[in-house]
């Protein structure tokens, strides 16, 4: 039996009936709705459609709504159509909600001009393009293109330079989040996270609306590794959201970074995801690079809880080929994996202070592991227990 779990991604590859039970019955544990590019109608339906397709899965299979946080995003392009950018050329980027081309690309952040400042890279698409501020005009910022490419509506701005001063919760945020709300998901993940400020404001915002959904924290900055102690003593579980965090990091520091994030979660036993491009090249291909699968397998090495899948399910050609391979290499990985006999020292415990339901599950995971038992019973109240016992993974 798999202990880590598979998030994927919902999107128009698997947006039928049909396609999310044959998503499921290949492995997937959790579904992943990204309200960056839906609005909270579209997510009440994704919500509704995954619910009657999994009706009859037993154990239920939980919701994950990834809000958009404080993200800055381009805006329309001309009869939406891609534009090519070129290196060397001039780009302004505006404040505004009107159509943009190659040489002006708007932005509905008001607060971006006041962002960045001459001299500063700005990064499009997952840092595929870059740019260099030249100039500031108003609510205007000129730029010179860097490294070009072609750059479609709706594209991720990144700014490695620049603190991200917008709030915690956008409008959009909030919008969704009523609509989150509103459907009883099981999980919000909120982006951008840069410290438990951040995750006590959604807490915050939810006990006012009578609700009180767990919170994900996608690790995605700087700050928020920094933080990630702070972080760690509000949400209920953390996302190691490895696409920004390279873009803001240098892709070269997320491997040591990975680890320790995973390292930190699990000595404070809460549960973490690995995400982003885990299987990236099934988007187009039937299957993965040695170095995707290595790349999975060290996730479960290091002690993940979950591993996810983006637009490999959402938008990829193979999605049901992608979560079948996924399920494969974990299973693969866990049947090498043994569970050192120092238990308390590896999650950072003090031997002298053991809480007693620590030593509870400590004494339940020993005797499973002994007795090669088939499963484990056990009474909560709060959830605690079945929480601690599920993480050290009896198997």
């Amino acid at each position: 039996m798999r202990q880590t779990k598979i998030v994927a991604t919902v999107g128009p590859a698997c947006g039928s009936e049909q396609a999310l039970k044959k998503i499921v019955k290949q492995g997937v544990d959790m579904f992943r709705i990204n309200a960056s590019h839906i609005v909270p109608k579209e997510l009440e339906d994704w919500v509704n459609r995954i619910r009657y397709a999994t009706r009859s899965c037993q154990p239920a299979i939980p919701i994950l709504v990834d809000l958009q946080g404080p993200r800055v995003r381009t805006g329309k392009l001309k009869d939406s159509k891609p534009v090519m950018l070129k290196k060397g050329a001039n780009l302004v980027i505006e404040v505004g909600f009107g159509e943009g081309d190659e040489k002006n690309v708007k932005t509905t952040c008001r607060e971006f001009p006041d962002m960045v400042s001459k001299g500063d890279a700005v990064l499009f698409d997952n840092g595929s393009i870059e740019l260099k501020v030249t100039k500031l005009v108003g609510k205007k910022v000129h730029c010179t293109v860097l490294i070009g490419g072609k750059l479609g509506e709706n594209k991720g701005i990144n700014l490695p330079s620049a603190p991200v001063s917008l709030p915690a919760l956008t409008a959009k945020d909030k919008a969704d989040l009523a609509m989150a709300v509103k459907c009883k998901v099981d999980y919000v993940a909120l982006s951008f996270v840069r410290s438990g400020d951040d995750v006590v404001t959604i807490k915050q915002w939810m006990k006012r609306k009578n609700a009180a959904i767990p919170v994900i924290a996608k690790i995605e900055k700087p700050s928020a590794v920094d933080q990630i102690e702070d972080i760690l003593d509000h949400a209920a579980g953390i996302m190691v959201a490895r696409g920004d965090l390279g873009i803001e990091l240098g892709v070269e520091k997320i491997p040591a970074i990975q680890k320790r994030l995973i390292e930190i979660a699990n000595k404070r036993q809460v549960p973490v995801i690995t995400a982003t491009q885990m299987l990236e090249t099934m988007i187009e291909k039937p299957h993965p690079t040695r170095a995707e699968v290595s790349d999975i397998a060290n996730a479960v090495f290091d002690g993940t809880d979950a591993v996810m899948l983006s637009g490999e399910t959402a938008i990829g050609e193979y999605p049901m080929d992608a979560v079948k391979m996924m399920s494969t290499i974990i299973k693969e990985a866990e049947s090498s994996v043994t569970r050192p006999p120092k238990f308390f020292e590896d999650l950072g415990i003090d031997s002298e202070h053991i809480e007693p339901i620590q030593a509870i599950t400590h004494a339940a995971y020993n005797a499973a592991r002994s007795l090669n038992t088939k499963g484990v019973i056990l009474f909560t109240r709060s959830g605690r227990t079945a929480h601690l016992i599920s993480k050290i993974r009896p198997g």
